[in-house]
């Protein structure tokens, strides 16, 4: 852990705010001495430390990236179903137009015909 770490020795609690926590420790991290501390911890089994986080915590950040990816593709998916439903509705509700139009459409023929014919007959 590395950051400006305070440590309670009375309560053995460290509290530490903008701390980085590091898996390994090299020449490449960038340690000031005057305002800094490094503490190497070993983490006993079963506790946790709490941590305020500004991400999903992942593996790595490629890993973030990729869920970050499946769920932009699981929420076009999600809009993509929505409007293929909504499309079929409609072509739905256009069929079931046309097919009361042309029941209509056919009863209307139906009728002038029975007029017709009524009217020849009774002439």
């Amino acid at each position: 852990m590395k950051g400006d770490v305070k440590w309670n020795a009375n309560s053995g609690e460290i509290s530490c705010i903008n701390c980085s926590f590091y898996t390994c420790l090299n020449s490449s991290i960038v340690f000031n001495q005057s305002s800094e501390s490094i503490y190497i911890l070993k983490a006993r089994p079963g506790v946790w430390l709490p941590v305020q986080k500004h991400r999903r915590w992942q593996d790595s950040p490629a890993t973030a990236m990729l869920q970050d990816i499946a769920e932009d593709l699981l929420k076009r998916g999600k809009r993509f179903i929505g409007m293929l439903i909504t499309v079929i509705l409609g072509l739905i509700a256009i069929i079931a137009s046309a097919a009361v139009a042309g029941v209509a459409l056919q009863q209307s023929v139906q009728t002038t015909d029975f007029v017709a014919d009524w009217h020849k007959e009774s002439e």
